[in-house]
Protein backbone atom coordinates (compact mmCIF):
# COMPACT_ATOMS: atom_id res chain seq x y z
CA UNK A 1 0.00 0.00 0.00
CA UNK A 2 1.12 3.22 -0.94
CA UNK A 3 1.06 5.94 1.51
CA UNK A 4 1.39 9.86 1.09
CA UNK A 5 3.09 12.54 3.18
CA UNK A 6 3.21 16.07 2.39
CA UNK A 7 6.90 18.29 4.19
CA UNK A 8 7.58 21.76 4.10
CA UNK A 9 11.23 22.30 4.32
CA UNK A 10 10.97 22.49 8.43
CA UNK A 11 9.34 19.43 8.32
CA UNK A 12 12.31 17.13 6.86
CA UNK A 13 14.05 15.42 8.77
CA UNK A 14 18.03 14.59 7.82
CA UNK A 15 16.83 11.09 6.55
CA UNK A 16 14.27 12.16 4.94
CA UNK A 17 16.18 15.30 3.30
CA UNK A 18 18.52 12.22 2.14
CA UNK A 19 16.26 9.48 0.78
CA UNK A 20 14.47 12.52 -1.52
CA UNK A 21 18.09 13.12 -2.52
CA UNK A 22 18.76 9.32 -2.63
CA UNK A 23 15.92 8.85 -5.00
CA UNK A 24 16.73 11.81 -7.29
CA UNK A 25 20.30 10.74 -7.91
CA UNK A 26 19.43 7.01 -8.19
CA UNK A 27 17.13 8.32 -11.29
CA UNK A 28 18.27 11.56 -12.53
CA UNK A 29 22.31 10.66 -12.10
CA UNK A 30 22.54 6.82 -12.27
CA UNK A 31 19.52 5.40 -14.17
CA UNK A 32 19.31 8.36 -16.52
CA UNK A 33 23.39 8.69 -16.95
CA UNK A 34 22.56 12.52 -16.24
CA UNK A 35 25.03 14.26 -14.12
CA UNK A 36 23.68 17.52 -12.32
CA UNK A 37 23.60 19.71 -10.01
CA UNK A 38 20.66 18.83 -8.26
CA UNK A 39 21.31 20.56 -4.56
CA UNK A 40 20.11 24.14 -5.85
CA UNK A 41 18.98 25.70 -2.84
CA UNK A 42 15.14 25.17 -3.38
CA UNK A 43 14.61 22.11 -1.10
CA UNK A 44 14.87 24.07 2.20
CA UNK A 45 13.64 27.14 1.04
CA UNK A 46 10.59 28.62 2.86
CA UNK A 47 7.01 27.73 0.56
CA UNK A 48 8.48 24.49 -0.82
CA UNK A 49 6.26 21.62 -0.84
CA UNK A 50 8.00 18.44 -1.24
CA UNK A 51 5.28 15.26 -1.82
CA UNK A 52 6.48 11.99 -1.26
CA UNK A 53 4.68 8.54 -1.78
CA UNK A 54 6.34 5.59 0.68
CA UNK A 55 5.53 1.85 0.15
CA UNK A 56 6.44 0.91 3.65
CA UNK A 57 9.48 3.05 5.15
CA UNK A 58 10.98 3.87 1.24
CA UNK A 59 10.42 7.10 -0.96
CA UNK A 60 9.11 5.65 -4.22
CA UNK A 61 7.60 9.13 -5.38
CA UNK A 62 8.60 12.61 -5.20
CA UNK A 63 7.73 15.58 -6.59
CA UNK A 64 9.08 19.64 -5.24
CA UNK A 65 6.49 22.13 -5.58
CA UNK A 66 7.56 25.72 -5.43
CA UNK A 67 6.16 29.58 -6.39
CA UNK A 68 8.49 30.68 -8.81
CA UNK A 69 8.51 33.04 -11.93
CA UNK A 70 8.72 32.31 -15.51
CA UNK A 71 8.72 35.52 -18.01
CA UNK A 72 8.19 37.86 -14.87
CA UNK A 73 5.06 36.31 -13.99
CA UNK A 74 4.37 34.09 -10.70
CA UNK A 75 3.83 30.40 -11.19
CA UNK A 76 3.72 27.00 -9.45
CA UNK A 77 6.54 25.15 -10.45
CA UNK A 78 6.22 21.48 -10.49
CA UNK A 79 10.17 19.70 -10.33
CA UNK A 80 12.17 16.83 -9.40
CA UNK A 81 9.63 14.22 -11.17
CA UNK A 82 10.54 11.33 -10.35
CA UNK A 83 9.44 7.73 -9.72
CA UNK A 84 11.93 4.51 -8.44
CA UNK A 85 11.72 2.01 -11.90
CA UNK A 86 10.35 -0.47 -9.73
CA UNK A 87 7.05 1.38 -9.06
CA UNK A 88 6.84 2.87 -13.27
CA UNK A 89 3.35 2.30 -15.03
CA UNK A 90 0.45 4.27 -12.90
CA UNK A 91 2.31 5.81 -9.66
CA UNK A 92 3.49 8.95 -11.75
CA UNK A 93 0.01 9.64 -13.02
CA UNK A 94 -1.17 9.43 -9.29
CA UNK A 95 1.75 11.67 -8.09
CA UNK A 96 1.13 13.94 -11.24
CA UNK A 97 -2.65 14.27 -10.27
CA UNK A 98 -1.56 15.13 -6.47
CA UNK A 99 0.87 17.67 -7.05
CA UNK A 100 -1.25 19.49 -9.78
CA UNK A 101 -4.28 19.32 -6.69
CA UNK A 102 -1.33 20.93 -4.20
CA UNK A 103 -0.65 23.74 -6.44
CA UNK A 104 -4.66 24.77 -7.08
CA UNK A 105 -4.67 24.38 -3.53
CA UNK A 106 -1.64 26.55 -2.31
CA UNK A 107 -1.41 29.04 -5.51
CA UNK A 108 -5.03 29.32 -7.14
CA UNK A 109 -4.27 32.35 -9.18
CA UNK A 110 -1.06 30.61 -10.09
CA UNK A 111 -0.14 28.89 -13.94
CA UNK A 112 1.39 25.69 -12.79
CA UNK A 113 4.20 24.98 -15.04
CA UNK A 114 7.30 22.16 -15.12
CA UNK A 115 10.39 21.09 -17.66
CA UNK A 116 9.62 17.85 -18.95
CA UNK A 117 12.21 15.80 -20.64
CA UNK A 118 11.01 15.58 -23.81
CA UNK A 119 9.88 11.79 -24.23
CA UNK A 120 7.43 12.51 -21.72
CA UNK A 121 5.33 15.54 -22.91
CA UNK A 122 2.22 13.28 -23.97
CA UNK A 123 2.31 11.83 -20.18
CA UNK A 124 2.13 15.38 -19.38
CA UNK A 125 -0.44 16.64 -21.88
CA UNK A 126 -2.76 13.77 -20.76
CA UNK A 127 -2.84 16.36 -17.31
CA UNK A 128 -3.49 19.65 -19.55
CA UNK A 129 0.42 20.49 -19.83
CA UNK A 130 1.01 22.31 -22.89
CA UNK A 131 4.34 22.76 -24.71
CA UNK A 132 5.76 26.51 -24.48
CA UNK A 133 8.97 27.51 -26.11
CA UNK A 134 11.72 25.36 -27.87
CA UNK A 135 13.18 22.14 -26.79
CA UNK A 136 16.32 22.98 -24.55
CA UNK A 137 19.12 20.61 -23.38
CA UNK A 138 18.91 20.10 -19.16
CA UNK A 139 22.27 18.10 -17.92
CA UNK A 140 22.54 16.52 -21.58
CA UNK A 141 18.83 15.36 -21.69
CA UNK A 142 16.54 17.54 -23.91
CA UNK A 143 13.67 18.94 -22.48
CA UNK A 144 10.53 21.60 -22.98
CA UNK A 145 8.97 23.93 -20.91
CA UNK A 146 5.06 23.14 -20.25
CA UNK A 147 1.99 25.15 -18.53
CA UNK A 148 -1.06 24.46 -17.84
CA UNK A 149 -3.73 27.33 -17.32
CA UNK A 150 -4.91 28.40 -13.62
CA UNK A 151 -8.51 27.93 -14.35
Amino acid sequence: MIDWVIWSPSDLTVKSLHDILALRADVFVVEQESPYLDIDGLDITEGTVHLAAFDKDRIVAYSRLVENSTNGRAVARVGRVVVHKDYRGGLGSELLDRSIQICKEKWPEHDIVLSAQEHLQGFYAKKGFVAEGCTYLDAGVPHVEMIAKCE
